[in-house]
């Protein structure tokens, strides 16, 4: 890793990257920003070439390293979770298997600064399966969630409707997912899209569902975040919007009083549909339950809702499997 200090010769750095030592101590203080400063005047055109060519490397080595997919269970499901420590993180990722997405919300830091550098750890602790969260789909939190993604690089990050352009940007790939949040309005068929900073407090904004999976593909989204569902209070609404994301080969991310008791059923809808893959999130019962407290409920929970999807799944393919027609 290339880490920021004081203190080498950039004639001494050539020496070491000629021998293919990576662990440099750069001159600067941004150098975790890829911003790299020091003093070239020891060193010619040819060592130069040199240190552009291993830094390089070093990059692309870092970029192979960090997965920036999540590992979907089948190819089909993954959960989305909320961690309560850097403990329970690696804990909850060891239950479910890899098959999750550990949510870290935003709005539990002051600074993006401080967000990026604690958010680094969890990475880092559950091979990059983190989820940048906004907190409760909060629209002031869009713009530094889109900043802490762009320097965290993580496998998912959760975004307001207006906010999808501005994160798929400045992430800088496509890799990652970036949900981007529509509401129920009541009418199967159509959702709320109004749900940025300042739209959120404008008259609602409702539009046909095929017609917000298409604006949310012309800015870079990979999938629906529909929130708050309320478990299966509109459950018609959530059946259209899973019919349409299939049938425009869009994810989708159920949200909202999920629990044991609806999450096969929501699942099941979801499946039956044909949506490619679906990202359950299903911290919010957890915290409701005063679990906040006592993080290892919510690795207690992943145990018992992993079963559930793995038998649906499992049992979907069985039906599906040309010897079932």
């Amino acid at each position: 890793m290339i880490e920021a200090v004081t203190g080498i010769a950039t004639g001494d750095l050539v020496d070491a990257l000629k021998q293919g030592e990576y662990a440099i101590y750069f001159r600067g203080y941004k150098a975790n920003e890829g911003i790299i400063e020091a003093d070239v005047r020891s060193v010619d055109r040819a060592q130069l070439a040199i240190v552009a060519r291993r830094i390089g490397e070093v990059i692309n080595q870092e970029k192979k390293a960090m997965k920036l997919t999540p590992n979907f269970y089948r190819d089909r499901v993954c959960l989305n979770v909320l961690a309560g420590s850097k403990d329970n993180a690696r804990e909850i990722y060891a239950a479910a298997e890899g098959h999750v997405l550990v949510g870290v919300l935003s709005k539990d830091y002051p600074d993006v600064a401080s967000a990026v550098a604690d958010m680094r750890e969890y990475a880092a602790l559950i091979d990059n399966a983190l989820s940048v969260g906004l907190g409760a789909g909060d629209p002031n939190q869009s713009a530094m969630v889109s900043e802490i993604s762009r320097q965290v690089q993580p496998q998912h990050v959760n975004q307001v409707f207006t906010g999808v352009g501005t994160s798929r940007a400045l992430l800088g790939q496509n890799e990652t997912v970036v949900n981007g949040l529509v509401s129920p309005t009541g009418t199967p068929g159509l959702v709320k899209i109004s749900t940025g900073p300042l739209s959120s407090r404008a008259p609602d904004g409702i539009v046909p569902i095929e017609t917000a999976i298409a604006l949310l593909k012309d800015m870079g989204g990979s999938s629906v975040k529909y929130f708050p569902m309320g478990g299966l209070t509109c459950r018609d609404e959530y059946k259209a919007v899973a019919d349409a994301c299939a049938r425009h080969d869009f994810w989708l991310e159920p949200t909202g009083g999920i629990d044991l008791e609806n999450f096969a059923e929501i699942l099941h809808i979801a499946l039956d549909a044909g949506v490619s893959k679906i990202i359950p999130h299903i911290y919010s019962s957890i915290i409701d339950k005063g679990e906040r407290q006592h993080p290892c409920g919510r690795c207690a929970s992943v145990t018992r809702y992993r079963p559930v999807a793995c038998r649906l799944i499992m049992r979907r393919e069985t039906c599906d499997s040309p010897t079932n027609v």
